[in-house]
């Protein structure tokens, strides 16, 4: 047998196998193809189409001057892909971690190679190197090229006016979902709508661009015009800053707004926050805006709806006397003991009542009213109920029903006790009085406006509704205006070439044990020019701690002051004054 013989038995075996192999990949091939065609175009398309959201950016929110109160950036996150990296650029992650400002050997873990610059192949196709870095410091991680290394583009939230107004405009959180202020309430306008692309990917993860299947553009949210005034806004927060540092309160509030409208031009309170590093703060504490959800008892704020009712229904007008040295009256067939006054009191007109707080002279006149007609006044004032505000967290405050009062209930609440208001509520009752008698509802938002800043949306100044009489109010307004005089209680309210219509206000806090004899809530709520009436101002301090005396007329009427002459020098506010304004004055 020669060298070149080959066993048939051989030639079969070997003829068989290749025949089995061909017969097992053609098999194979056919289920893939055929059988299985569906499955394997899935895989396919995932592995190489991605669908990727796009996301719109947020519309800004403004001041009614154009200054941004809240904007959107756009930042980067910056990660790797340890199944793409290249050992070659190893000498690169040294100048990486400078421009990241992160530990060189963290970036050598996250890279996937190990201490001997062996590349230990990781399942993961994304390790985060960096989170919303600016578009500078991604543009300088691009210069690098480091093969691995991209970053995804979004928005992120930022306020560039910091902590003022923060309770107005509220914030956007980690999961970018708002959570208070006008971020939460007019999130259907800001948010906008996202958009999606589908794309083809090559072996190194980039896009095919000429093979990108379909795109819808994402649409940027509106933008929505406040109604504040970030000059008044600063100088109030400035306000409650001296409020917080030098009286030490729990808390404190103020309110700025315009009369004829209802807008709000400054709303601020204290403790505060930040929204641009709201993880630092204090939920319970630092985010409620106590403008709109504290609740407290007015003290004598609340006189001015007792003499609403009493002059409206013509049981008498600001002559009316009244013998404050009384103590105890009979209702439904009972003895009631008065409240007292600070002083003794004997007998006095109304408008002497008002002047000096007569917290019996008041309940006098609240028995003459009774107590049917008096809570019927408090609802029409807005008492018991929200006010309409366009801001999340506002409270109803609290107005007993009637079949709850007792025989001493009606003596109490016409002094501002048995009653809890939010200070925005107290801010709109005494608008009403600023109004010739119509109750404006309060409200922060004027527009909401497209990309172009042409309107979208106009809200419109609701209808005022009548509550009192012209006369009724201008009466109430005079009553007011001798308040504020050198010998009423909010004399240090006073300015001297602007007239002011204004009520102190003074209640105990309550304990578990009682009313505290020194603990008070202080306030100041009143509005100028008195004659024309333009601004109103509330200011609200709960419980100070530093200061010699803790009534209103101390700890609320001088910021009252300082916040009205910055109006009058800034807009331009003229004085109209008569000689018997003068002598008022200067009684």
């Amino acid at each position: 047998m020669g060298p070149s013989f080959v066993s048939n038995t051989r030639v079969t075996i070997f003829a068989a196998t290749v025949a089995v192999l061909f017969s097992v990949i053609t098999a194979r091939l056919f289920y893939l193809h055929v059988v299985n065609q569906d499955q394997a175009r899935q895989i396919i398309a995932e592995s190489r189409y991605r669908f990727q959201k796009i996301k719109p950016r947020r519309g800004v929110i403004l001041d009614r001057d154009g200054n941004v109160l809240a904007s959107s950036k756009p930042v980067w996150d910056i990660g790797v892909d340890p199944m793409m990296v290249d050992i070659r650029d190893r000498e690169k992650l040294g100048y990486l971690a400078m421009i990241l400002n992160q530990d060189e050997s963290l970036l050598v873990e996250k890279f996937g190679w190990s201490p001997d610059l062996r590349n230990h192949k990781s399942r993961s196709r994304w390790v985060k190197l960096a989170e919303s870095v600016d578009e500078s410091v991604y543009k300088a991680v691009n210069r690098l090229e480091v093969k691995g290394v991209y970053g995804n583009r979004y928005f992120s939230r930022y306020y560039p006016a910091e902590k003022d107004a923060a309770h107005v405009v509220g914030f956007i959180n980690k999961a970018e979902t708002p959570v208070m202020g006008i971020e939460r309430t007019l999130d259907f306008y800001l948010e906008g709508s996202p958009g999606w692309r589908i794309r083809e990917i090559n072996g190194s993860r980039k896009e095919i661009r000429h093979f990108r299947v379909r795109e819808v553009d994402a649409r940027n949210g509106y933008h929505v015009e406040l109604t504040l005034d970030s000059g008044i806004q600063q100088f109030v927060e400035d306000e409650l800053d001296w409020i917080y540092e030098n009286l030490q309160p729990q808390s404190a509030s103020i309110i700025v707004s315009e009369c004829k409208s209802g807008a709000v031009l400054a709303m601020g309170s204290r403790p505060h926050f930040d929204p641009n590093e709201f993880w630092d703060y204090d939920l319970d504490r630092d985010f409620r805006n106590r403008a709109i959800s504290d609740v407290y008892e007015p003290g004598s704020t609340f006189k001015i709806i007792t003499a609403a009712g009493f002059m409206n229904d013509r049981l008498g007008d600001r002559s009316t006397k009244f013998d404050c040295a009384t103590r105890s009256v009979y209702h439904r067939n009972r003895r009631v003991v008065l409240p007292t006054d600070t002083r003794q009191r004997g007998v006095l007109e109304f408008h002497e009542i008002i002047k000096k707080s007569s917290n019996r002279g008041t309940a006098l006149a609240g028995f003459k009213l009774g107590e049917n007609r008096f809570f019927d006044y408090c609802q029409a004032f807005g008492f018991g109920e929200k006010t309409g505000i366009e801001l999340s967290g506002e409270e109803t405050g609290i107005l007993h029903p009637l079949d709850k009062w007792d025989h001493y209930t009606l003596s109490r609440v016409t002094i501002g006790y048995g009653v809890g208001v939010t200070p925005i509520q107290m801010h709109t009752a005494m608008s009403v009085v600023a109004n010739e008698g119509h109750w404006y509802a309060p409200h922060v938002v004027s527009q909401v406006m497209d990309d172009e800043f042409s309107p979208v949306v106009k809200f419109e100044i609701p209808e005022p509704k009548r509550v009192i009489s012209k006369n009724t109010a201008r009466d109430i307004r005079d009553c007011l205006v001798e308040a504020v005089s050198l010998s009423g209680t909010g004399s240090k309210a006073t300015l001297r070439n602007i007239q002011i219509a204004g009520k102190t206000g003074t209640s105990r806090v309550l304990l578990d044990d009682g009313y505290s004899e020194e603990r008070h809530v202080g306030s100041f709520s009143g509005f100028f020019p008195a004659e024309q009436p333009e601004y109103i101002i509330t200011v609200v301090v709960n419980d100070p701690q530093q200061t010699v005396s803790t009534y209103g007329g101390s700890v609320a009427a001088p910021s009252f002051k300082n916040i009205a002459e910055y109006i009058v020098s800034t807009k331009g506010i003229s004085p109209v004054r008569s000689g018997k304004e003068l002598l008022t004055f200067n009684e």
